[in-house]
């Protein structure tokens, strides 16, 4: 892997070492072996000279100094993800703010390799794919309609257990539950992904269920799992603005405009009782 990097790393040494000045990169993302898996990791690498007043030149040699800054890399991205969504997922009814949302994930396959927007219907019986992000709809993996009122198959996502238990799932070994699995970013797909239950204001009632790929390249640690709650919170406030706007629309619209009425008349009777 460095051997592959050295086109961008050995002009900044070459610099310093041939008597000119400092050299750095702010943010060297480089994928190495470690914790068992390649991972993304994100570096800042400054090159100073060393001075040696026995060479010909004065400089003996090249001082390194790295530091690691993938945390903070991966957490400012993360940040950006959830500011598009809160700026971009509400629009029009339920379905077109899902589909908006997806296209939004879609826009980051490094945390987001894919991602699968479910809405239940009313009678909590059905989940219908509404949104998709690095897969077409109607595939293995990627099922227009899941009944939740049976037992979940092997080869299939866990959404009738995580709509019952409206708790965050992780499920392991995706690779073998589903012939094809998106790689999103990454030459590797991933073998993790998480069912998320998106929320209504309304309690122990969901409006719908997202399923997030976990990318092949990093820890699903507490930082990546809160990131999808978050994630999963934005969409579901999305949701609950388009379903009130709905059922506004819905009103009759002399229903909709009786509260000003209402309002005059309660002015023009407290001003009628304060007159002598």
């Amino acid at each position: 892997m460095l051997v592959r990097n050295m086109g961008i790393l050995k002009p900044l040494i070459d610099t310093p070492f041939g008597g000119g000045p400092s050299t750095w990169i702010e943010d060297f993302e480089l994928h190495l072996r470690r914790s068992g898996f390649t991972e993304e990791t994100h570096f800042t690498v400054a090159y100073s000279p060393v001075a040696d007043p026995s060479v010909a030149r004065g400089i003996g040699g090249v001082l390194a100094t790295v530091h690691e800054i993938s945390q903070k890399v991966v957490a400012e991205r993360r940040v950006a993800i959830l500011r598009d969504l809160g700026a971009e997922a509400a629009a029009g009814t339920a379905e077109d703010t899902c589909r908006i949302a997806a296209e939004t994930l879609g826009r980051h396959g490094k945390d987001v390799p894919f991602a699968l927007l479910y809405l239940i219907d009313a009678d909590g019986k059905l989940a219908r794919l509404v949104g998709c992000a690095g897969v077409e709809p109607g595939t293995d993996v990627s099922p227009q309609l899941a009944h939740l009122d049976a037992t979940d198959a092997d080869r299939s996502w866990p959404l009738a257990t995580a709509f019952r238990s409206q708790a965050m799932l992780e499920v392991t070994a995706i690779g073998e539950r589903f012939d094809y699995v998106p790689r999103g970013s990454w030459e590797d797909p991933p073998q993790t992904a998480v069912v998320v239950p998106l929320r209504s204001i309304k309690v122990n009632e969901l409006f719908g269920l997202l399923v997030g790929g976990v990318s092949a390249r990093l820890k699903f640690d507490d930082q990546y799992r809160s990131f999808y709650e978050l994630a999963a919170a934005q969409i579901a406030t999305a949701i609950a603005k388009a379903r009130a706007y709905e059922e506004e629309r819905r009103r009759p619209r002399h229903w909709r405009r009786s509260i000003g009425p209402r309002r005059c008349s309660s002015r023009t009777s407290a001003t009628s009782s304060a007159r002598p």
